[in-house]
C-alpha cells in the first residue's frame, strides 16, 4: 500500500518490495517495480540493483549487462571506500557478458577485479571478497589467462 499510494517513504517501501519479489522469486514484479522506481531515482543504486538481479534471473542477459554496466558506473561515480560493491558487480558483469557470448572487457574487468587483493575490507567482507577473487580467477583460467593483478 505504502509503496503504491505512500508519500513519505513510498521509496523505501518500494526498496523493501523489490527485496521481497527478488526473495521469493517474483522477478517480473521486481523488474517492474525497480524499473519504475529508477523513473524518480535514476541514480539510485539500490534499485539499479534490484533491476539487474530481476533482469539476471529473468534469464534477460543482454538487458541485465546493459544494467549491470550502468550501475558499475554509478558505484565508481560514489568512490566508496568499500569496493565490495565493485567487485561483485564487475564479477555479475563478466558472468552476463560470458553468457551472452561476449568476451569483450571480460579479460580487463576480472584484472580490475583482482587488483583489490591484498586491500583491507570492512569486517565481514574480507572473505567474501576472496570468495571473489578465488571465482574470478577461475575464470580468468578456464579462459587461458593470466592471473597477475598488475597487468
Amino acid at each position: 500500500e505504502c509503496a503504491s499510494k505512500g508519500v513519505y517513504n513510498k521509496f523505501a517501501a518500494m526498496s523493501a518490495l523489490i527485496s521481497i519479489y527478488l526473495d521469493t522469486r517474483n522477478f517480473p514484479q521486481a523488474e517492474s517495480l525497480a524499473a519504475l522506481a529508477l523513473q524518480s531515482y535514476p541514480m539510485n543504486r539500490v534499485f539499479l540493483w534490484g533491476l539487474c538481479t530481476a533482469l539476471e534471473k529473468e534469464g534477460k542477459i543482454d538487458e541485465a549487462m546493459l544494467a549491470y554496466g550502468t550501475l558499475l558506473e554509478r558505484i565508481l561515480e560514489a568512490k566508496s571506500s568499500n569496493p565490495y560493491n565493485e567487485i561483485v558487480c564487475r564479477l555479475k558483469l563478466v558472468i552476463s557478458r560470458l553468457s551472452a557470448g561476449k568476451r569483450e572487457d571480460v579479460e580487463d574487468q576480472l584484472q580490475h577485479i583482482l587488483a583489490w587483493e591484498g586491500h583491507e575490507f570492512p569486517e565481514g567482507y574480507g572473505e567474501r571478497a576472496k570468495a571473489k577473487f578465488s571465482q574470478a580467477r577461475q575464470i580468468l583460467e578456464e579462459n587461458g589467462k593470466t592471473t597477475d593483478p598488475r597487468r
